[in-house]
């Protein structure tokens, strides 16, 4: 994205776009009874079919950039072949260590959604948000909802790293948790700080409602199952934020 002339549509569609994620999550709080009561299957086939129509379109556009920055046809082919190349290099460190392969993943998808929801931020206190909310992703689960974490981790990895994805679950509940809580607590305290700081009504909601929508956003983690708090973070949090990005870099 590039912050030197930033689109000028974005700014105001982002500030739109929490506020609407806001109420979204409120309503779907009041749900959690019946979401709960869907069996294991049937979350797997709607967060397959959700994920796939939110997920192509956030991974595919991202060859838009590379076009916007002046990359020709032989480029974006070698960009592809490259590609492709990374992603069979992945396969086979899955199949050959399953276990070590999810611990990456997880650590990449940490970085990855908690800089991408922090894109329009900058210095130390991005870095903090971005531990924080990335954590509300990845490690929350496993906080509220340890055993069914842990079944959906072994059916990824196998039984074969049972052992590795017990010890990984420990690990982040006794020690990235603590950790990732702080940089919460923290990153909560900063946005009050600055809303109270603010000269303009506008930038005072602006911090008030990411504040909100952090905690909203933990709560749902909490009540929801752990697939179905996903889906509604990555489909219609981070991938609109994502395909809008893309849109103000790239038009």
């Amino acid at each position: 994205m590039n912050a030197e002339n930033p689109s000028t549509w974005l700014p105001y569609f982002l500030q739109r776009h929490t506020f609407a994620v806001i109420i979204f999550l409120g309503l779907l709080l009041l749900m959690a009874p019946w979401i709960n009561e869907l069996s294991l299957g049937i979350q797997i086939i709607i967060l397959a079919v959700a994920v796939g129509l939110a997920g192509l379109p956030h991974g595919a556009l991202d060859l838009t950039l590379l076009r916007g920055a002046g990359w020709g046809a032989r480029g974006l082919v070698v960009i592809a072949i490259l590609y492709l190349i990374v992603s069979a290099v992945i396969v086979l460190v899955f199949v050959s260590s399953p276990g070590y392969a999810l611990a990456g993943f997880l650590a990449i998808s940490w970085l990855h959604f908690g800089l991408g929801d922090t894109e329009q931020m900058s210095g130390i206190s991005r870095g903090i948000e971005a531990i924080a909310r990335g954590a509300l992703i990845i490690v929350a689960p496993m906080v509220f909802h340890p055993a069914e974490v842990l079944g959906i981790f072994q059916m990824i990895a196998g039984q074969g790293d049972g052992n590795f994805i017990s010890i990984l679950m420990l690990a982040v509940i006794h020690w990235a948790a603590p950790f990732s809580l702080g940089a919460l607590l923290i990153a909560l305290f900063l946005r009050l700080q600055r809303a109270k700081a603010s000269a303009g009504r506008e930038e005072r909601l602006n911090h008030l409602a990411a504040v909100l929508e952090m905690i909203l956003t933990l709560m749902l983690v909490a009540w929801w199952p752990p697939l179905m708090s996903f889906l509604v973070y990555f489909c219609l949090i981070h991938s609109v934020r994502h395909l809008a990005e893309i849109g103000a870099a790239r038009f």
